[in-house]
Formats: C-alpha cells, structure tokens, sequence
C-alpha cells in the first residue's frame, strides 16, 4: 500500500514501521478496534514491556475497519485459497479462511520484509482452537479485548528454549490450561505450509483441521468440525513476551472433513509439437543408489529434456544410467557442469561455457522447433534475508545471466529455459537478476518469465518437503521460460497422492521414497523461428 494504514480509534494516527496484517474470517470480519495506550500481557499473563509507541502494532485486515464486534463471522466455502504468496482471491476484510482440510490465514509487514523462518524475532499464531476461554492457556492482549483460551500456538522463526533466541524453522505447540506447551509432531507435510518461501510484503500460511496432537477436550468443535475459532497474530521477544499483537479475529468454520486431505489426480501427458522439460533435485545422487523410484518418475513423465542438481556423475555414467533404466528411440545427450548439475536431453546437445564458478549446466539442444536454450543451475544454500548467502545468490545470479545472454544470443536462440533448485530462502531479487533480459532480442518481454506450477492435485506452491524437518514445504526449484507459450505446468508429489491416482500413474508405494525436492514439470510449444 502506498499509503499510511490508520488504527481505528486512535485520532488517525499511522501505525508504527513494523507492521503485521493478518486476513479476517471468510464472507464477514469480527475485527476488534485497536488501543494504542493499553499495556499488552504476555504469554504468561503478566504485563509486557511493551506499551504505546514501544510495542508493534498489528493488525488483522487489508482494510482497517471500525468495528467492534465480538461475535464470531461464518467462514464458508465459496473463496478457495492458493497456497502461492498472492493474495489476489482473499476478500480485504478477511483475517481466516477455512475449508473442509484447512485453515488459512495471511500475514503482511508494513513497509518491511523478512524472512518468516529465519528471523531476528519469532512471529507466532495463537489460536482458541474451540472459542473457549475455558480451555487452553487464558490470555488477554489488552484491557480492551476479549479473552482467549489458546489451545494451539504456531511459532514462525521458533524461539529457542536454551539460547533464547529465534531459531529457524516453524515449530506447533499445544497448550493446556496451564500453559504448559507439548509440541506438535509433524507427520504429514501438509500439516503447515506458507508461501512465499522468501522474505515477501505477505505470507499465505495453512494449517491441517487434522492435527493429531491437538487437544482432546473439544472432539466436536472448533479446528475439529464445525465450530467456533479465534486467535491473533503476535510477535514475541527473546523471553517470550509480548512485542506487538493483532486484532483478535472471531470466526464460525464450516464441517471438517472425516479424513485428511488425500490428492486425486490423473498424470498430464505433453502433446504434439510441445517440449516438456523437467528441474529435479534428485538429493545427493540417490538415484545412484536407489535408482527405481527416479526411473519411474521418468518413464511415466516421457521428458524432452532434465535439468537436474545434485547428481554426481560423469558425462558417461550419467548417460549410461538414463539409456538403461529409461531408453527412448533418439537416445541421450548430458552436458555436465560442477557440483552436481547436468543437462540431459533426447536432442543433440552443444556444451555452453559460461566461464563461471557457479553450480550451472548450460547448452543448445538442436531440435526440431531449431535452436533451444537449457541451463540447470544450483545456487548458493540457506541464509535469511541480506545475509552473506543471500548476497552470493544474487551474485551468482547475475553472473549465469550475462554468460547465458552472450551465448544464446551469439547463437541466435530463440526458445529458452533456466531451471534449477534457486534456494530463495532469503530474498526474491536473485530470482529477477536471474531473468533479467535474458530472452532473445526483439521479444516483447525481455525478461524470462516464470512458470507458476501447482502440486498436482492441489492449490498449493512448493517444490520441497522434509518430513519431519524444522522447516515447512517450501518453493526452492523454478523454471524460468522465454520464447514459447506453457500449456501445461505442475509439481509432482507421490506421497500425496492417493493409492488409486498412484496406480493409474504407474507408480507404486516403493517409488515414493526419492528425494526431497519434486519435479518441476513445463510443457511449452515453442515459438517458430
């Protein structure tokens, strides 16, 4: 927003430079007018340090509102949420969403960004899973607002209980009525997601109504099944106190489901005349060792061409492994680069020197469409937001686009892709140098664009899950695209796929146990010269 967010009640006065917006119940918000003077508690129930200018305001809604309702606004089924960073379809009054598997909410920081599982402080959900005081840890935010009893609490960047410092990750806890916290294992990945995985102006975060640890106390209410839930977005300091809070949000969710969410698909197929190209970590060359589970996601994707990282393999083993375990009537091609990084492909492949110390792969596939652009690239790991690692990425970044610029333009290429695991665990602006210009002169966009895959099945963007792992599934693995139209794109999760969809697939439960990263698929027909 370009201009200032003004808190209801308080004279107009702008909100502080740390801003957290939370989203509001679907079809109607229950949002609580704001009191700048009031002194916070804490999670304990005892007075925080923070009052007036010195404690972070937060905020439930896109649109401040002025009302004080306290009752609870239904949350119904007629907005489906996608699980991509945008939050194009969310109505501005909306602090939660709800359908029948999930449970979502957004976060925005005003004038600033961070990274939400690698930050200086921890930003944590608490949720009265059941409406009811009664039950959970009893918590009030301020003499102004009503009391929660929170039964579930989501820490983003989780505080360490020996450091007492944020750490990185997410972790879930649940509480009881004496505050105790027992976390919460996480047995299936979709227990809680966000995106985006880089540090953003808003995060889309959904959590699973299926939480098998969660309290026992209310069966049929609640995250449980049809029932009330409230809760608030808060940021708390090194000792677990309250830094800034949001409005409480008050909302009536729809029946949940019986079971949790199980993905029904049927495996897409590329057409005539298109190029499908695949990015896949394949996790410090497993398919070496365990080549079965990646020979039939191959066989049953039939790709062009694979852009792959963490494969460590000559020229030779490499096309050996894929003339064996997945043969084809032209035969394979590879073009390896350092570390791991490979092209393989149907079509004849001309080896790119980008003279780079980066992880990157480069060639011209000679296809039938002409001339076509491969790169697999693996940049620089882990970090947060302007940290040492997040710089090299940029620099990385910057780096392959000038050496595949020259070459693909001194060849007069055409059509194009880059693809590989970007790690953009810090922030974006190495996926835009990355793209920058780097399509054929005279295109009329003259960046790459960037294919925007869903997991099959589902409404959700991420590439990467690590069960159990402190971090939640994110989106590392992007295909970048110029010179052609993408007709079809998706990510491809065996483990979420039901036992029917597997078997129509071909697959089987032994070929669920890959790597941690999916496979990015793109079906593109390709711009005649």
């Amino acid at each position: 927003m370009s201009t200032p967010i003004l808190v209801p009640g308080a004279g107009s006065k702008p909100l502080s430079r740390f801003k957290l917006l939370l989203a509001a119940p679907l079809l109607a918000s229950a949002v609580l007018s704001a009191c700048e003077s009031s002194r916070p508690a804490d999670a304990s129930g005892n007075a925080a340090a923070a009052t007036g200018e010195n404690r972070r305001s937060l905020s439930m809604t896109s649109e401040v509102s002025d009302s004080s309702a306290t009752a609870a606004a239904p949350a119904g089924l007629n907005v489906r949420v996608t699980l991509d960073g945008t939050i194009e379809e969310w109505p501005s009054e909306s602090a939660v969403l709800a359908d029948e598997h999930f449970l979502y909410t957004r976060l925005r920081v005003k004038d600033e960004t961070f990274t939400l599982q690698s930050a200086d402080e921890t930003t944590a959900i608490w949720l009265d899973a059941d409406a009811d005081a009664n039950t959970g840890k009893r918590v009030r935010l301020s003499p102004t607002t009503p009391e929660l009893g929170v039964d579930l609490e989501v820490q983003f960047s989780p505080l360490d209980a020996e450091t007492k410092r944020p750490g990185r990750g997410t972790a879930i806890f649940a509480l009881d009525n004496s505050g105790a916290r027992s976390p919460v294992a996480r047995s299936r990945h979709d227990d809680l997601a966000f995106a985006p995985t880089y540090a953003a102006n808003w995060y889309e975060i959904r959590l699973s109504r299926h939480i098998v640890s969660l309290p026992q106390a209310f069966p049929g209410a609640g995250l449980r099944s049809r029932g009330g839930v409230r809760g608030a977005a808060v940021l708390l300091d090194s000792q677990g106190a309250l830094a800034g809070w949001s409005e409480p949000f008050a909302a009536t969710l729809p029946p949940r489901s019986e079971v949790p969410l199980t993905l029904e698909a049927t495996l897409p197929s590329a057409s005539r005349g298109q190029i499908r190209v695949i990015s896949y970590n394949v996790e410090r060359s497993k398919p070496v060792e365990t080549p079965a589970p990646f020979q039939a996601v191959f066989q049953a994707l039939k790709p062009d061409a694979i852009l792959v990282q963490e494969w460590n393999s000559t020229p030779e083993e490499l096309q050996s492994w894929f003339t064996a375990l997945v043969p084809n009537n032209t035969g394979w091609h590879v073009v390896v680069g350092p570390s791991g990084v490979a092209v393989v492909s149907r079509f004849p492949l001309q080896t790119i020197d980008t003279g780079t110390r980066v992880r990157v792969a480069a060639a011209i596939a000679d296809t039938e469409f002409g001339p076509v652009g491969l790169a697999s690239l693996h940049l620089k790991c882990c970090g947060s937001k302007d940290s040492p690692e997040d710089q090299r990425r940029l620099d990385e970044a910057r780096s392959v686009n000038a050496a595949l610029a020259k070459a693909w333009n001194d060849a007069g290429v055409v059509t194009r892709f880059v693809g590989g695991d970007l790690n953009l665990v810090g922030s974006r602006p190495p996926l835009d140098a990355l793209r920058s210009s780097l399509a054929a002169p005279g295109t009329i966009d003259p960046d790459l664009r960037v294919a925007e895959p869903m997991v099959l099945g589902d409404r959700a963007m991420f590439t990467w899950a690590d069960v159990p792992n402190e971090f939640t599934p994110g989106r590392l693995d992007y295909i970048l695209y110029s010179g052609g139209r993408v007709e079809q794109t998706f990510v491809l999760d065996l483990s979420r796929l039901s036992t029917d969809s597997l078997a129509s697939m071909g697959f089987s439960q032994a070929d669920l146990k890959s790597s941690d990263h999916l496979p990015v698929v793109v079906d593109l027909t390709p711009t005649l010269p």
